[in-house]
């Protein structure tokens, strides 16, 4: 299932714009290259953000995950945005997963504002977190929990977390607003915003991806895909 499931009849092909690290100034660091599906090639510099030959295309963003990439990627968004929004262009089917799920979420949510806002917004929300969880040595009772049921304490509930994250829940609540990207999508200014995960599975069974989608959802439901697609708000 790839980005062109989300084209329909009545809209444009998506285009997958691939944000790679490249030798160049900072002032284009992660814009550098890029590949027009079916051309085998990339885009020369100079040409960055011009994609020839295509007219009207829809750009989607897809963004992987490890929490180092999403520092690295709000830095990398700050550039790009606004290099698109230069040609014209703004990303509408958006799709990451764990800390590219987060920037997906928040280029969602940033979707209203001129695209350099949008950036600088998206770098001070990962330069901005703080403390994401509590001194396990006064806060013991996750880390407890677990070694519990592992020696077999089956009163014990079942463990979310080693360590307490409820200053990471608390803030990243503060900061996330579905309301505001319910709108951008009902404005079309957002076609679609998608989180992939991963279903941890039951003993002697398989993980399976799971793809949860706000907006429009991809129109090819195969079963042999391998990803389970679910229409939902995305929420905390």
């Amino acid at each position: 299932m790839g980005l062109d499931s989300w084209s329909d009849a009545g809209a444009d092909p998506v285009h997958r714009v691939s944000v790679q690290r490249t030798a160049h100034p900072p002032r284009e660091f992660g814009v550098g290259t890029r590949r027009v599906r079916g051309s085998g090639s990339p885009i020369p510099d100079g040409q960055c953000g011009r994609l020839t030959g295509v007219a009207a295309e829809t750009v989607g963003l897809v963004l992987a995950g490890a929490a180092a990439r999403g520092p690295y990627q709000a830095g990398a968004l700050s550039v790009l945005l606004p290099a698109l929004e230069a040609e014209g262009h703004r990303p509408v089917v958006l799709l990451g997963t764990s800390s590219g799920g987060i920037s997906s979420a928040l280029v969602a949510q940033f979707a209203d504002l001129p695209a350099a806002e949008a950036g600088s917004r998206i770098v001070d929300t990962w330069t901005g977190f703080g403390d994401v969880f509590r001194n396990p040595l006064l806060r013991p009772a996750p880390a407890a929990s677990l070694i519990a049921r592992l020696l077999g304490a089956g009163f014990v509930p079942p463990v979310t977390s080693i360590l307490d994250v409820t200053p990471l829940q608390e803030h990243a609540a503060s900061l996330f607003h579905p309301e505001r990207v319910a709108a951008n999508i009902a404005s079309g200014a957002v076609r679609s915003l998608a989180v992939a995960t991963t279903v941890c599975p039951v003993a002697h069974s398989a993980a399976r991806s799971r793809l949860f989608v706000q907006g429009q959802a991809p129109g090819d439901d195969d079963p042999n895909d391998g990803v389970d697609v679910v229409a939902t708000p995305i929420t905390l």
